[in-house]
């Protein structure tokens, strides 16, 4: 009996996860014990419960209350749930938290705005609550461009408080003039003429590339993170796609990039149709386990992309992953 329910406690956790989430082709990531994020969607989710009082005689008003608890027990796992998000590289949202308490105040007031997505009434008058929040539109603003703890008052400094020593203007000194009578014409100073330019090497021509409507990562198999905010590097480290890049309004609208755990399902999906482009990863970066990194070809693609199209700013990327 007791290796049953050993082996049953991850098959609910995965039944829980799949209940509230979805697709199978969809990453999901299961935070803590009553929440997840859909990394395909970005959606985060969570749940809670809440008993009916004993006091209560009135078995609606009891329904009322426990819902209520309900609601309050979901948004705190949701809370939860988002400190645990990663951000970018190994930073996650509550070290965000902890260090800015303006970050930390809005977080709340945008988990204290979630939705209700579902509520069931259990037979013993007791309630279970669904909540769910974007990662988009607030949240992630709040991480592309992180909000200052304070701000400080320039120091005004006023001229001719302190003045300085005037410099003592120094003597001219004679130089003798050179004795050109007798000298040699071949020691006498020549004035070089100036050397022609070199010809600069031609440039090789920018890469002409299709009208391409999106961009699909495949990074299966390199065991990558998923992260609210990812780069694509070079191989020498230098970023290709990074908050940089994208313009705030279609990175806070439409998410940095998402995630899928189908490569069909990715190049298919409404954010990169109907002509998207696929690039292989060719590792994850040393220094973060959230950021790819391309081959020196596909870089050359990539920079070719960056000028030529602009479906990079608006964040038309999908990322492949196990």
């Amino acid at each position: 009996m007791k290796r049953t329910i050993v082996f049953l406690i991850p098959f609910f956790i995965i039944l829980f996860c799949s209940n509230i989430f979805g697709s199978e082709i969809e990453l999901i990531e299961p935070i803590g014990t009553n929440g997840g994020i859909n990394w395909t969607s970005g959606i985060i989710i969570a749940k809670g419960s809440g008993a009916p009082s004993p006091d209560v005689q009135n078995p609606a008003q009891g329904r009322i209350l426990a819902k209520r608890a309900a609601i309050s027990d979901a948004r705190r796992n949701l809370l939860e749930t988002l400190e645990g998000v990663r951000v970018a590289s190994t930073t996650i949202v509550k070290e965000y938290m902890v260090e800015n308490d303006v970050i930390k105040t809005r977080v709340h007031g945008i988990v204290k705005g979630s939705k209700v997505t579902d509520t069931k009434y259990m037979s013993d008058g007791s309630v279970e609550v669904t909540v769910s929040m974007s990662i988009k539109g607030d949240l992630l603003s709040l991480f592309l461009k992180p909000v200052e703890k304070k701000a400080v008052a320039p120091v005004k400094v006023i001229e001719g408080d302190t003045p300085k020593p005037e410099a003592m203007p120094e003597k001219p000194v004679a130089e003798p003039a050179p004795d050109v009578k007798g000298t040699p014409e071949s020691k006498v100073a020549k004035t070089e003429e100036p050397k022609a330019e070199e010809p600069k090497a031609e440039e090789p021509p920018p890469l002409k590339l299709p009208d391409y409507t999106g961009l699909v990562v495949d990074a299966r198999t390199l065991k990558l993170k998923p992260a609210l905010i990812p780069r694509i590097l070079e191989s020498s480290g230098k970023e290709l796609y990074h908050s940089d890049v994208v313009s705030p309004e279609g990175a806070a609208e439409n998410g940095v990039a998402l995630y899928s755990r189908d490569l069909t399902a990715a190049q298919t999906n409404s954010r990169v149709t109907n002509n998207p482009i696929t690039l292989k990863a060719e590792k994850v970066s040393d220094k973060s386990p959230s950021d790819i990194v391309m081959s020196d070809k596909d870089a050359e693609i990539f920079r070719a992309i960056i000028k030529q199209k602009g479906f990079l700013k608006q964040c038309r990327v999908m990322i492949v992953i196990d």
